[in-house]
């Protein structure tokens, strides 16, 4: 085959070409530090590059967001359940300082107003918020835990209770009468009554729909469900001279009329357990189920704790559409924090706030009122006896003062015990806050720890796509110097070559 110039002349331009191309490639190397400038350049730099930076992507994800953001929900809950915990402290105190018997009822009347002041800071936690979020009801974030305005929410509420919960209470029976001035028999002095109860969470329900209970009341170790209705009771209708109007003789005397049934006192929020029902009660969970109607600034809202039911303005049974059934279940907030790796990181309120504080309190007002009542009998009775109109009952008055101080100690001695037990309560519950937060440091030292692993693999996969997609300066520089050397030797010997012509081998 013959070779012409022609033929030499476009493959010296071809190879001039190619070492221009090769050095264009190492000038972008050189500009760029990058091995590759697009995915043809290196198809196997190319997909591992991707990988790389998805996985790169996916930590950043979780170290410079979800972890942060679940590191500062916590640190904020934690805070929240600090104070919870210091307020605890509080109430102790003062339950401390009202268990002596050196102050009167009005100084203890003052550490109820403390106490009270305490348990609505103690619930008002549960609004806690972080980022617009409210950090202690579950998923329903954008809920308040306690009402902040009052409202006219109507809920049919489900709140359940097991036999161990049945607390018993002392109540004075056969108090004075001071507008029935008489000779009191001995016999027929206040006593104290044991009476079974539970208080409900709400007081001022008008009705309840049903209690469903189980029983053993055929000896056969086995409980049997019943559904009943029970009587409600309001304070206001009873009469001293009516045993049977007082509900809480009813349910604890001999003869009374709710011995083997439950009894509701409006006022109080009380359900009152017939002393032979308590006694066959098993241990399966009691149900009541009640309307609320209207709720006032601080009440706890029920979808917290209960099972619930809110009913619309046109409630009705039939139509989904005209209510929202809530159902109390667990509700953990979880964040990714690692490849396949979840945290929770809330606390609901209802782990944490327990309804048992406010039914103290609430026991305790109650005490301190009716002691305040009798004291203030006494003292009526002690003015009507100065009094010369009534000089001519001064038997009848003794015997109503006689019987009033006996009144008024077993009522103290009533308030005197809840003062006492509940010393052992706070106690009780701030070693419950306490475990909330130590569950709480656990896993916010768990979540660093992921945090600290996170953080090396970043730095570990950063590196890994530094040596897979960048070349280091002085390979690139040492690369272009041998290519441009070739090619300045390339263009000399093109120069050489064209030079000749066919008059060269003449």
């Amino acid at each position: 085959m013959r070779i012409t110039n022609n033929i030499m002349l476009n493959t010296q331009k071809g190879n001039i070409n190619a070492n221009k191309i090769l050095m264009d490639a190492i000038n972008t190397q050189m500009s760029t530090q990058k091995k590759i400038s697009k995915p043809s350049d290196d198809p196997i730099v190319a997909v591992r590059s991707l990988r790389l930076r998805a996985n790169y992507a996916e930590l950043t994800q979780y170290t410079e967001r979800n972890i942060e953001d679940g590191l500062s929900w916590m640190d904020v809950t934690e805070s929240a359940m600090e104070n919870m915990r210091a307020i605890i402290k509080e109430m102790y105190a003062n339950f401390i300082q009202g268990d002596v018997d050196y102050i009167d009822t009005a100084q203890r009347g003052q550490i109820l107003e403390n106490l009270e002041a305490s348990m609505e800071r103690f619930y008002a936690e549960g609004n806690s918020s972080y980022a617009g979020r409210t950090l202690f009801t579950g998923y329903k974030t954008d809920s308040d835990f306690l009402y902040k305005t009052n409202s006219k929410d109507h809920y049919n509420i489900t709140e359940t209770f097991s036999a161990s919960q049945i607390n018993t209470r002392d109540y004075v029976s056969g108090c004075v009468d001071k507008t029935n001035v008489t000779v009191l028999d001995p016999k027929d002095f206040p006593q104290t009554n044991t009476v079974k109860t539970f208080n409900l969470t709400y007081t001022g329900v008008d009705t309840i729909q049903s209690i469903t209970y189980y029983a053993d009341t055929d000896g056969d170790g086995v409980g049997e469900e019943f559904t009943i209705t029970p009587t409600v009771y309001s304070l206001n209708d009873i009469d001293p001279t009516d045993p049977t109007s007082d509900p809480y003789l009813s349910v604890s005397s001999a003869t009374g009329a709710n011995i083997n049934s439950i009894v509701y006192v409006k006022e109080t929020g009380e359900l009152l357990i017939g002393r032979e029902l308590a006694d066959q009660l098993t241990t399966e969970n009691i149900s009541v189920n009640y309307d609320k109607e209207g709720f006032q600034k601080g009440d706890i809202n029920p979808v917290m704790y209960f099972d619930c039911r809110l009913m619309k303005e046109n409630y009705d049974a039939n139509d989904p559409t005209t209510y929202i059934d809530y159902k109390k279940e667990r509700q953990d907030i979880e964040y990714n924090v690692g490849f396949n790796q979840k945290i929770k990181v809330n606390t609901e309120g209802s782990d944490v706030l327990l309804l048992d504080v406010k039914k103290e309190i609430a026991n305790l007002r109650d005490a301190i009122t009716s002691l305040d009542e009798a004291e203030k009998k006494k003292s009526d009775i002690e003015a009507m006896l100065a009094d010369s109109r009534y000089s001519d009952k001064k038997d009848e008055l003794n015997s109503m003062l006689e019987a009033v101080n006996k009144e008024i100690d077993l009522k103290n001695a009533r308030m005197v015990n809840l003062f006492k037990k509940g010393v052992g309560s706070m106690q009780a519950y701030e070693d419950h806050v306490s475990t909330q937060i130590t569950d709480m440091g656990n896993r916010y030292s768990q979540l660093e720890m992921i945090k600290t692993r996170m953080q090396q693999q970043q730095t570990n996969y950063k590196e890994l796509m530094t040596n897979n997609e960048n070349r280091e300066l002085s390979d690139i520089l040492l690369d272009y110097t041998s290519i441009n050397y070739s090619f300045n030797l390339a263009l000399q010997a093109t120069g050489s070559i064209s030079k000749l012509s066919l008059l060269n081998y003449i």
